[in-house]
């Protein structure tokens, strides 16, 4: 007998799973109220979370300037390439934990709800749904469904807040990272290391730190991250802040301190003894200890760490910046390690950076081996904006219609009918991606293929009548799928700036139903 394989379960990254079905907009309550007041509940219906079109947000230049004895900061914009999914891990994870507890019944009955509403509540307090979407780590475009809902229509609206949330906020900071990512390969520098370092920089550092490591960073400064995911204990790291320095009494006593802890040299180990013992941690892959250089003068404080490294005869050391001009100050200190004979040194830079001011020190030629990045990494410039918006609908004759919102006057904020489907068409010349398709559920791809296409389904089915149904695996798979897909887009769609805008086609059938519904609203 063959048995069969325990899914991993979504990680709920801390979330208290008693606060879950509270988590929702009152209104999405007293919906449920009129419906259920009317005899009018259970019909079925689709809601689908997506963004309604790629928006203006990627900040591809800063300036700064003077007028009039006031200061100005100017940001150049692009449209996003694609948005880096992030985020389902958790929305299916506080959809499966969901569950309405008493407090929250009571404080319905203290409200006034009705009596019929509060004994349907009672006896439905978990989500029976099923839940179709795109995987994390995979790049997406407009009006593609992130998370696709069917159910009952009462129920389909009351995990909102718990989709919209993590997916919005992480997918903003996955993107940012692997435009990062996009950007080391465009100049052909991705042997650098990036180390996001900004969880204490942002309300939620556990969905921060997981969306930039999806994204495309190589490490993170937060503990906990290696213990949610224990694939990723070696990525976890740190070295040393300001204040050891200050603590220490200066740059010299404070980087001894440090090599010698890293090293574990014993104030009695003899020299042979210091010499083996850094020998074998080097051996072993280590990077070597980073000393911080800026506590005081960051050009005094580069001679102490190479004095010191010189001492120790150390093979394996990094030095960072963390104030002053990056460029000017990484180009300096390459200079003066490779004159004291430190060529094996490396640097690393950090200071408020963003995307742009790598692109800018990379275009420059800045020496740079390790980045990290913080502050606005995990606070993106804009969040892409997804909503959740009902899609298919049961009438109260029992047809079921495809249905969205048309905005007469605003035709941006309009959605696409349907329970849908999201394809990515490559090439099978040399395997790359020529556009997606999006598909009313149960049209064939093939159909809308050319000679020498194939079609690869992002959708997958994550949950069933409320049960788990995926896999979501370790979070190195989706670093994983991440570069799979990356690497699938053609190089004109990936440039940091000025890139192509990649093609995505809706069926002819999502928009007929478009056109119907709107004739029939407008006429």
């Amino acid at each position: 007998m063959i048995e069969e394989k325990k899914l991993r379960q979504p990680n709920l990254l801390g979330m208290n799973k008693k606060v879950l079905a509270g988590l929702k907009d009152y209104y999405e309550t007293t919906m449920a109220d009129s419906f259920i007041w009317m005899n009018d509940s259970g019909r079925q219906s689709t809601f689908n979370l997506a963004v309604r079109g790629l928006r203006d947000h990627k900040v591809v230049s800063q300036h700064t300037f003077e007028k009039d004895g006031k200061k100005f900061e100017t940001f150049e914009i692009e449209k996003h390439n694609y948005l880096m999914s992030c985020g389902q891990e958790q929305a299916i994870a506080y959809i499966l934990n969901y569950e309405l507890g008493d407090n929250l019944i009571d404080m319905y009955e203290r409200k006034g709800l009705a009596c019929k509403t509060i004994e349907h509540l009672k006896e439905n307090r978990t989500l029976n749904i099923d839940v179709y979407g795109i995987e994390e780590g995979v790049p997406i475009f407009g009006h593609e469904p992130i998370l696709s809902v069917n159910g009952g229509f009462e129920e389909d609206q009351f995990p909102e807040t718990l989709m919209l949330s993590p997916i919005g906020y992480q997918t903003a900071v996955a993107t940012t990272a692997s435009y990062i990512r996009n950007i080391l390969k465009e100049f052909g520098r991705e042997d650098i290391v990036t180390l996001e370092g900004g969880s204490r920089r942002c309300i939620s550092p556990l969905h921060a730190s997981k969306a930039a490591l999806v994204g495309g960073m190589k490490g993170t400064s937060l503990e906990q991250m290696g213990v949610e995911y224990p694939e990723l204990e070696d990525r976890v790291g740190g070295s040393a802040g300001h204040s050891a320095v200050l603590h220490a009494g200066g740059d010299e006593k404070a980087f001894e301190k440090q090599l010698r802890a890293y090293f574990k040299l014993d104030n009695d180990d003899s020299v042979e003894t210091i010499e083996q013992k850094i020998n074998e941690i080097e051996k072993k892959g280590s990077v070597g200890p980073t000393f911080l250089l800026d506590t005081y003068d960051s050009t005094e404080g580069l001679e102490v760490a190479i004095n010191i490294a010189k001492k120790y005869d150390l093979k394996k050391w990094n030095v960072r910046t963390d104030s002053g001009d990056p460029l000017e100050r990484t180009k300096y200190m390459r200079s003066r390690l490779d004159e004291r004979g430190c060529e094996h040194a490396k640097i690393m830079a950090s200071d408020d950076l963003t995307a742009d001011k790598i692109y800018y020190l990379l275009e420059n030629n800045a020496p740079i081996d390790i980045i990290l990045i913080g502050t606005y990494l995990v606070n993106p410039f804009k969040l892409p904006g997804p909503v959740y918006k009902v899609a298919r609908d049961e009438q109260e004759n029992g047809n079921v219609i495809d249905i969205c919102k048309i905005v007469k006057n605003n035709p941006s904020k309009a959605t696409l009918p349907g329970r849908l489907e999201v394809y990515r068409v490559l090439s099978t010349e040399d395997g790359m991606a020529n556009h997606d398709l999006i598909l009313m559920a149960g049209e064939k791809a093939e159909d809308y293929l050319t000679e020498g296409e194939e079609a690869v389904k992002l959708t997958k089915q994550f949950v069933k009548d409320g049960e788990l149904v995926h896999d979501f695996g370790k979070l190195t798979d989706t670093q994983d799928r991440r570069e799979f897909w990356l690497n699938k887009m053609r190089p004109q769609y990936m440039k940091f700036k000025g890139a192509d805008e990649y093609p995505v086609k809706v069926s002819p059938l999502v928009e007929k139903a478009k056109t119907e519904y709107a004739k029939r609203m407008f006429g």
